[in-house]
């Protein structure tokens, strides 16, 4: 059976990566020896899911050892530390009906419970079940890696952590460029542009942003893409780097997880009036979204996005891209690190 221990943890972003660096991290490697991960998600408000594989005895037994760990941790935090995020009870309403938890009752904060679970539901843009389960046999089997990455750039801070979030991309773009059907990156240049083609204020503020770090990284990320690159194509350890030796990690997991979405993508489609239609509209509005769109999504393209190879990828960029909150990392970084690829390709093109 699947449990979750689910944490009510609204306080101040650094003392939550605390906790998973100094209590939720080292439980988990000492005490669980089934398979699990852990999520970081907003419900009703923020919560961090500890999701196991085990049985209701041993769930009890993890649970009041963590809870202890847990209220220990709390005593250590001044009242400031603890302070709620009031924008989560502000927008509650927002929240609810985004997430369709209008009938699900806010937990009191700085609490912990424990639930058995018959899946662990996932909402988006599945068009197979096998696709849901397939995510949760993954999230477990990378969690390991999924960590020390998380540690790692909390460890070497700002700096070091967008350098090692592009690798990582251009990792996940390189399985797509495998298969000789089209470019990896290309998907991040859509969903950039997309973003910065929204008109609300101040979004034209991030591109100047962005390029202004990209200045000041573009030849730390160039060598690190070099030497990456070289690595997991010669299979040979060249650089005694822990960055390099986690996207050697993360190359492999990226690449067996797309084989078996390719595999998926074989099944028979479970076409509906109403999927057909949502994938045509959703054709037609992204070519309003920019010039590029309006090429990339033109009709003598619909053969590559209805290829095995493109879906299944498709689904394993939204795989990464749910990964990512669980390592402390917002959209607006996940948007960085989107362009710093994108212009690091392009320029040396």
């Amino acid at each position: 059976m699947i449990y979750t221990i689910k944490f009510h943890i609204n306080i101040k972003s650094e003392k939550k990566n605390e906790f998973i660096i100094d209590e939720l991290i080292p439980f988990c490697r000492s005490y669980l020896k089934e398979s699990y991960y852990f999520s970081r998600n907003i419900e009703v408000g923020p919560v961090i899911n500890l999701y196991i594989e085990t049985n209701k005895e041993k769930i009890v037994y993890y649970y009041n050892i963590i809870l202890k760990r847990f209220n220990e941790f709390l005593m250590l935090l001044s009242d400031s530390d603890i302070e709620s995020n009031e924008v989560y009870y502000q927008q509650e309403a927002s929240i609810r009906r985004v997430n369709g938890l209008r009938k699900q009752a806010q937990k009191e904060n700085l609490t912990v419970e424990f639930h058995e679970l018959e899946t662990i539901a996932r909402n988006g843009e599945y068009t197979y079940q096998e696709e849901k389960s397939l995510f949760t046999k993954y999230f477990m089997k990378v969690q390991s890696t999924m960590e020390d990455s998380f540690l790692y750039m909390q460890d070497k801070g700002s700096i070091h952590e967008m350098i090692m979030l592009v690798c990582m991309f251009q990792v996940v773009s390189q399985q797509l460029d495998k298969t000789g059907i089209g470019r990896g990156y290309l998907s991040f240049k859509s969903h950039l542009i997309g973003f910065l083609s929204n008109k609300r204020k101040g979004v034209d503020e991030y591109g100047k942003l962005f390029e202004l770090h990209y200045q000041k990284l573009n030849d730390p990320i160039r060598l690190l893409r070099e030497i990456t690159n070289h690595a997991i194509n010669t299979e040979i350890e060249i650089h005694n780097d822990k960055c390099i030796e986690l996207m050697i990690r993360w190359n492999h997991y990226f690449a067996q997880l797309y084989e078996e979405l390719i595999r998926i993508q074989q099944l028979k489609e479970p076409r509906s009036f109403y999927m057909n239609m949502r994938k045509f509209i959703n054709y037609y509005n992204f070519r309003k979204i920019s010039a590029f769109h309006k090429e990339v999504f033109a009709k003598n393209n619909m053969d590559f996005f209805n290829s095995y190879e493109f879906r299944a990828y498709r689904m394993l960029v939204n795989f990464t891209y749910l990964l990512l909150p669980n390592m402390g990392l917002n959209s607006r970084k996940r948007v960085e690190a989107s362009y710093m690829l994108v212009k690091s390709i392009e320029e040396d093109e």
